[in-house]
């Protein structure tokens, strides 16, 4: 509780996310240092991933900009502002928990650079997620071919008419091929050779 995740610099402010974790699901508290002031938001992991793929895809944008993104979630309302003034571009985070806002501003490094090399950086201070909501998606170790391998394919042989009528289950899990009745979505075993 309260460790520091991250820590980065962009322009002339510097940031800090330290996890604020008490449960089961891990919030962060995204702190702005700035020559005049301190800024922070309070942000949960599910919202602080979206708010890094945002940072990807603003980067992508070129020139001055004005874009905005939106998530509600429980309740609270966050979002992500892309845009310019006379120092150049910026994010702007902000969150609205009932009538309380509060938000930070993160400035481009260099003109056109974008935000997607602090987003990498945040990603990968997070580590995996431990939300399970998020875990679903990843499987260390396991690839694609292996996630859609079917594990009850049957040994095909020289079968008789029996046979394929009691492989239909199988049959409908393929993924590719054509029948003589391209209407019918379920084929007499007859016509399946």
């Amino acid at each position: 509780m309260g460790d520091r995740v991250c820590f980065f610099i962009s322009s002339d402010k510097s940031f800090e996310i330290n996890d604020i974790s008490e449960g089961s699901f891990r919030w962060f508290l995204f702190k702005e240092f700035s020559s005049r002031f301190v800024s922070k938001i309070k942000i949960d992991e599910v919202i602080l991933r979206w708010v890094c793929s945002v940072m990807r895809l603003a980067t992508k944008g070129v020139g001055d900009l004005y874009r905005r993104w939106g998530r509600l979630k429980e309740g609270d309302l966050f979002r992500v502002y892309q845009n310019f003034n006379s120092y150049g571009r910026f994010l702007r985070v902000e969150t609205l928990r009932g009538q309380r806002k509060s938000a930070i501003i993160i400035p481009e490094m260099d003109y056109n650079v974008g935000w997607s090399d602090l987003a990498d950086k945040i990603i990968r201070s997070l580590g995996e997620p431990v939300n399970p909501a998020l875990r679903k998606f990843v499987t260390p170790g396991k690839s694609f071919m292996d996630a859609a391998n079917i594990q009850k394919w049957p040994v095909m042989s020289s079968q008789s008419h029996s046979e394929v009528e009691n492989l239909q289950e199988y049959l409908q899990c393929c993924l590719v091929g054509t029948f003589n009745d391209p209407f019918s979505s379920s084929p007499n075993p007859t016509v399946i050779h």
